[in-house]
């Protein structure tokens, strides 16, 4: 597992770097006023490589640089929401492994899995927060080395992790309060509000 930290403990303003001592990679920022544009700059290079905007009454959008010729896309189009076979509501994304889920349990808040992990139990990317929130992530999705490269397009993948935790886990918690694993699994239902029918 690669291991990284949001500082603060946030989704929408924060540092994203490698921990515990690793460079910082990426900056979450979200406007003030309304607190509902999120901005993720590449830290070295300043560039915007990922733009979320929730909505109140239009469907929130995702954008990300260098695709989609740089529109804007419906974040359904992105984060699926779904169910497993017992009902239980997840959201699908679709990484470089194929269609993985996102989903909240006792054990994980929220946490990714593969799409042959039928029984959920071996997440590929998963938050820890205690006074730091952590994300890890399987070298299988994501590679430390990989953080070597400065082009964007080869954290691809990073990219779209950081955005669905910072989406997912915004929805989680209620706008950016500070977590709580027994409040992930009561308001778990929200994802899949947020991100279409239930």
């Amino acid at each position: 597992m690669v291991t990284f930290a949001f500082s603060p403990n946030s989704v929408r303003n924060a540092t994203f770097s490698l921990y515990p001592n690793g460079q910082t990679l990426y900056t979450l920022s979200t406007d003030v006023r309304s607190n509902s544009k999120t901005t993720i700059t590449n830290a070295q290079t300043g560039a915007v490589v990922a733009y979320i905007e929730r909505n109140e009454i239009l469907p929130d959008t995702v954008k990300f640089s260098g695709r989609h010729e740089g529109r804007k896309t419906r974040v359904t189009k992105w984060l699926v929401s779904g169910k497993t076979p017992d009902k239980f509501p997840v959201t699908f994304m679709e990484t470089k492994l194929g269609r993985c889920t996102w989903k909240s349990d006792p054990s994980y808040r929220l946490a990714l899995f593969r799409p042959d992990d039928m029984k959920y139990a071996s997440p590929i990317a998963h938050i820890q927060s205690a006074e730091q929130l952590l994300l890890l992530i399987d070298d299988q999705l994501f590679n430390e080395g990989e953080v070597i490269y400065t082009s964007d397009e080869r954290m691809a993948a990073l990219v779209d992790i950081i955005a669905a935790v910072s989406y997912l886990e915004g929805k989680l918690r209620g706008g950016d309060r500070p977590p709580n694993i027994g409040q992930g699994i009561a308001q778990e239902a929200f994802i899949s509000t947020a991100t279409g029918t239930q």
